[in-house]
């Protein structure tokens, strides 16, 4: 006879001892799958990373896969996009800007930029990047 512990265990925990298993079973098999595959089709892991922070920030959310296309170049600093497998981030990663970063993550206020422009972007004001850019023309001249 076969006993059947989901019941015993409850089927949620069941499923958690199970893929704790296999993935000790497998080694870093779902690690090296999970990175090919996200660096195949970053859309969908922008989507889900834009709506876990949604939900901690209370924001609005309300794209999908058809919303987002990942360009060639970054639009505001005209580097290449592109993954890296294993790199984790980097300059050229796709990252999601939001354009009013007081709203959420809605079609209208999110647009597809290098991970490097988009960190430039998050904290600084208008007036600090026109002191930078002072300096720099300062400097270089």
């Amino acid at each position: 006879m076969v006993r059947n512990y989901t019941y015993r265990l409850g089927r949620s925990e069941y499923n958690k001892q199970y893929r704790q298993k296999k993935k000790q079973e497998l080694g870093d098999y779902y690690t090296a799958y999970n990175l090919r595959f996200r660096t195949k089709n970053p859309i969908p892991y922008l989507l889900s990373s834009a709506k876990s922070r949604s939900k901690k920030k209370n924001l609005e959310f309300n794209l999908n896969s058809e919303d987002l296309i990942v360009p060639e170049i970054c639009p505001i600093l005209s580097i290449p996009i592109f993954l890296q497998a294993g790199k984790g981030k980097s300059p050229n990663s796709p990252s999601l800007h939001r354009i009013n970063s007081s709203k959420g993550y809605t079609k209208e206020n999110v647009i597809v930029v290098s991970w490097r422009a988009n960190d430039l972007l998050k904290n600084g004001t208008l007036e600090e990047f026109q002191k930078i850019v002072e300096y720099l023309k300062n400097v270089q001249t």
